[in-house]
Protein backbone atom coordinates (compact mmCIF):
# COMPACT_ATOMS: atom_id res chain seq x y z
CA UNK A 1 0.00 0.00 0.00
CA UNK A 2 2.93 2.32 0.60
CA UNK A 3 3.85 1.92 -3.08
CA UNK A 4 0.37 3.16 -4.08
CA UNK A 5 0.80 6.27 -1.93
CA UNK A 6 4.27 6.98 -3.34
CA UNK A 7 3.00 6.46 -6.89
CA UNK A 8 0.14 8.89 -6.22
CA UNK A 9 2.50 11.58 -4.90
CA UNK A 10 4.85 11.03 -7.85
CA UNK A 11 1.87 11.29 -10.23
CA UNK A 12 0.81 14.58 -8.64
CA UNK A 13 4.31 16.05 -8.88
CA UNK A 14 4.83 14.90 -12.47
CA UNK A 15 1.40 15.96 -13.79
CA UNK A 16 0.72 19.14 -11.81
CA UNK A 17 1.56 21.33 -14.82
CA UNK A 18 -0.68 19.33 -17.16
CA UNK A 19 -3.91 18.86 -15.22
CA UNK A 20 -6.04 21.85 -14.29
CA UNK A 21 -7.40 20.22 -11.13
CA UNK A 22 -3.89 19.55 -9.83
CA UNK A 23 -2.76 23.08 -10.67
CA UNK A 24 -5.61 24.47 -8.61
CA UNK A 25 -5.27 22.02 -5.73
CA UNK A 26 -1.47 22.13 -5.49
CA UNK A 27 -0.47 25.60 -6.53
CA UNK A 28 -3.45 27.57 -5.28
CA UNK A 29 -4.96 25.46 -2.49
CA UNK A 30 -7.40 28.22 -1.56
CA UNK A 31 -8.87 28.45 -5.07
CA UNK A 32 -10.95 25.27 -5.26
CA UNK A 33 -13.97 27.32 -6.29
CA UNK A 34 -12.50 27.32 -9.79
CA UNK A 35 -12.52 23.54 -9.95
CA UNK A 36 -15.09 21.94 -12.20
CA UNK A 37 -16.62 18.52 -12.50
CA UNK A 38 -14.86 18.21 -15.86
CA UNK A 39 -11.42 18.95 -14.39
CA UNK A 40 -11.99 16.32 -11.67
CA UNK A 41 -13.15 13.82 -14.30
CA UNK A 42 -9.99 14.56 -16.30
CA UNK A 43 -7.88 13.97 -13.18
CA UNK A 44 -9.63 10.69 -12.38
CA UNK A 45 -9.18 9.46 -15.96
CA UNK A 46 -5.49 10.41 -15.93
CA UNK A 47 -5.01 8.52 -12.66
CA UNK A 48 -6.62 5.41 -14.15
CA UNK A 49 -4.53 5.67 -17.31
CA UNK A 50 -1.41 5.99 -15.19
CA UNK A 51 -2.21 2.97 -13.03
CA UNK A 52 -5.30 0.97 -12.15
CA UNK A 53 -4.08 0.99 -8.54
CA UNK A 54 -4.67 4.76 -8.36
CA UNK A 55 -8.44 4.59 -8.16
CA UNK A 56 -10.12 6.69 -5.47
CA UNK A 57 -11.03 3.52 -3.62
CA UNK A 58 -7.48 2.09 -3.73
CA UNK A 59 -5.93 5.35 -2.61
CA UNK A 60 -8.43 5.79 0.22
CA UNK A 61 -7.76 2.23 1.43
CA UNK A 62 -3.99 2.73 1.22
CA UNK A 63 -4.18 5.82 3.41
CA UNK A 64 -6.59 4.08 5.81
CA UNK A 65 -4.11 1.22 6.24
CA UNK A 66 -1.16 3.60 6.61
CA UNK A 67 -2.74 6.08 9.01
CA UNK A 68 -6.14 4.82 10.23
CA UNK A 69 -6.42 7.55 12.86
CA UNK A 70 -6.25 10.22 10.13
CA UNK A 71 -8.78 8.69 7.73
CA UNK A 72 -12.50 9.13 8.35
CA UNK A 73 -15.28 7.66 6.25
CA UNK A 74 -14.98 6.27 2.75
CA UNK A 75 -14.93 7.67 -0.74
CA UNK A 76 -18.27 7.84 -2.53
CA UNK A 77 -17.96 10.68 -5.02
CA UNK A 78 -15.57 12.03 -7.59
CA UNK A 79 -15.20 15.18 -5.48
CA UNK A 80 -13.36 13.05 -2.91
CA UNK A 81 -10.34 13.44 -5.21
CA UNK A 82 -10.08 16.93 -3.72
CA UNK A 83 -9.70 15.42 -0.25
CA UNK A 84 -7.18 12.85 -1.50
CA UNK A 85 -4.95 15.43 -3.18
CA UNK A 86 -5.14 17.84 -0.22
CA UNK A 87 -4.23 15.00 2.14
CA UNK A 88 -1.39 13.71 -0.06
CA UNK A 89 0.07 17.21 -0.30
CA UNK A 90 -0.34 17.60 3.48
CA UNK A 91 -2.71 20.57 3.22
CA UNK A 92 -5.15 18.62 5.39
CA UNK A 93 -4.27 16.48 8.40
CA UNK A 94 -7.44 14.40 8.11
CA UNK A 95 -8.66 12.53 5.05
CA UNK A 96 -12.44 12.68 4.95
CA UNK A 97 -15.08 12.71 2.22
CA UNK A 98 -15.41 16.08 0.51
CA UNK A 99 -19.12 16.05 1.35
CA UNK A 100 -18.22 16.02 5.07
CA UNK A 101 -16.09 19.14 4.59
CA UNK A 102 -18.92 20.84 2.69
CA UNK A 103 -21.40 19.93 5.43
CA UNK A 104 -19.13 21.29 8.16
CA UNK A 105 -18.54 24.51 6.19
CA UNK A 106 -22.30 24.81 5.59
CA UNK A 107 -23.07 24.45 9.29
CA UNK A 108 -20.51 27.16 10.09
CA UNK A 109 -21.94 29.44 7.39
CA UNK A 110 -25.50 28.89 8.61
CA UNK A 111 -24.61 29.61 12.25
CA UNK A 112 -26.08 32.88 13.47
CA UNK A 113 -28.12 33.46 10.30
CA UNK A 114 -31.87 33.83 10.52
CA UNK A 115 -33.60 31.67 7.90
CA UNK A 116 -37.07 30.15 7.88
CA UNK A 117 -37.36 26.34 7.92
CA UNK A 118 -38.32 26.41 4.22
CA UNK A 119 -35.26 28.50 3.37
CA UNK A 120 -33.04 26.11 5.35
CA UNK A 121 -34.44 23.18 3.36
CA UNK A 122 -33.58 24.92 0.10
CA UNK A 123 -30.13 25.81 1.41
CA UNK A 124 -29.50 22.17 2.35
CA UNK A 125 -30.45 21.08 -1.17
CA UNK A 126 -28.04 23.69 -2.53
CA UNK A 127 -25.34 22.38 -0.16
CA UNK A 128 -25.86 18.81 -1.43
CA UNK A 129 -25.67 20.02 -5.03
CA UNK A 130 -22.42 21.89 -4.33
CA UNK A 131 -20.89 18.82 -2.64
CA UNK A 132 -21.20 17.02 -5.97
CA UNK A 133 -20.92 19.81 -8.54
CA UNK A 134 -18.55 22.26 -6.76
CA UNK A 135 -20.65 25.22 -7.82
CA UNK A 136 -24.18 26.54 -7.88
CA UNK A 137 -25.66 29.07 -10.26
CA UNK A 138 -29.16 30.45 -10.61
CA UNK A 139 -29.61 28.28 -13.72
CA UNK A 140 -29.15 25.18 -11.52
CA UNK A 141 -32.61 25.82 -10.10
CA UNK A 142 -33.85 24.20 -13.34
CA UNK A 143 -32.68 20.80 -12.02
CA UNK A 144 -33.90 18.35 -9.39
CA UNK A 145 -34.90 18.92 -6.60
CA UNK A 146 -35.43 22.63 -7.28
CA UNK A 147 -37.46 22.50 -10.50
CA UNK A 148 -40.11 20.31 -8.88
CA UNK A 149 -40.50 22.83 -6.06
CA UNK A 150 -40.87 26.02 -8.06
CA UNK A 151 -37.38 26.56 -9.50
CA UNK A 152 -35.81 29.98 -9.71
CA UNK A 153 -39.14 31.76 -9.16
CA UNK A 154 -39.56 30.07 -5.78
CA UNK A 155 -35.90 30.70 -4.88
CA UNK A 156 -36.33 34.40 -5.66
CA UNK A 157 -39.50 34.46 -3.59
CA UNK A 158 -37.64 32.84 -0.67
CA UNK A 159 -34.36 34.75 -0.83
CA UNK A 160 -35.14 37.94 -2.75
CA UNK A 161 -32.80 40.09 -4.80
CA UNK A 162 -29.75 38.95 -2.80
CA UNK A 163 -30.02 35.43 -4.25
CA UNK A 164 -27.03 35.71 -6.63
CA UNK A 165 -24.75 37.18 -3.96
CA UNK A 166 -25.87 34.60 -1.41
CA UNK A 167 -25.18 31.73 -3.85
CA UNK A 168 -21.71 33.08 -4.61
CA UNK A 169 -20.92 33.50 -0.92
CA UNK A 170 -22.27 30.07 -0.06
CA UNK A 171 -20.37 28.35 -2.87
CA UNK A 172 -17.10 29.99 -1.82
CA UNK A 173 -17.62 29.13 1.83
CA UNK A 174 -18.49 25.51 1.16
CA UNK A 175 -15.68 24.56 -1.22
CA UNK A 176 -12.74 26.43 0.29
Amino acid sequence: MTAVIHDFKRFINERVDELNALQILCERPGAQDTLTEDSLKELEEALQEHSSSLSRESLWMAYKIRAPENVHGTTNRQTDLISLVRFAMEYNRILEPFSAIVTRNFDEWLEGKDFTPEQVNWLKWIQEYIATSLDFRVTDFEYTPFAQRGGVAKALQLFGDDLDDMLTELTHKLVL
